[in-house]
């Protein structure tokens, strides 16, 4: 049976674990859906997110609700969160020692949602789930796998890295095209 209370007892049993690690300061996670299709996975939550207590907010969090919006998904069907449950002072991408914190409870939270797709935004999120370092433009295009149920994963640019880039907005509409098709093909 999908129902809200089955994903959000064991995600809320998450988050009260990540708030007993003395190194997470806080964590800004999206509100659970039922039924997920998509799991978008930025790199880490900054400031404002954290204010809000929900990961992409301001114009990145616009935009990447107009890209969802143009695969016509609706916010009900993705859950948005962030591969590292750890927000840096300094705004970087997360280390090594945040990854290994945060890795358990992002590994349950995909396990307990079991969605069709996972969508890496940005080279940190890529780098991370795929346990490489080839480039952000290598890795677009293809359906790779992460863990041991083999979940498909596309990757494409991070919505902050479109507001710098606004020329790669094409590519990255191309990459959400595929998910798209991907997500219709799982079906």
């Amino acid at each position: 049976m999908n129902n809200l209370y089955q994903y959000y007892q064991p995600l809320e049993l998450i988050a009260w674990q990540l708030q007993q690690q003395p190194e997470v300061t806080s964590s800004a996670e999206s509100i659970v859906h039922h039924q997920v299709k998509l799991i978008v996975l930025g790199e880490a939550s900054g400031s404002k997110e954290d204010q809000h207590g929900e990961p992409f907010m301001g114009r990145a969090g616009q935009l990447l609700t107009a890209m969802l919006n143009a695969i016509q998904l609706k916010h009900e069907d993705v859950f948005i969160t962030n591969i590292s449950k750890c927000r840096s002072s300094q705004n970087r991408d997360p280390n090594a020692e945040e990854m290994a914190t945060s890795s358990p409870f992002l590994n349950q939270q995909i396990a307990l949602l079991q969605p069709d797709l996972l969508l890496a935004v940005g080279d940190a999120a890529a780098h991370y789930l795929l346990n490489t370092k080839q480039s952000l433009d290598s890795l677009r295009g293809k359906i790779h796998h992460f863990g041991a149920s083999q979940t498909p994963l596309i990757v494409t640019y991070h919505p902050a890295d479109l507001l710098r880039n606004p020329m790669d907005k094409n590519k990255a509409y191309t990459d959400l095209q595929f998910a798209q098709k991907t997500l219709a093909a799982s079906v």
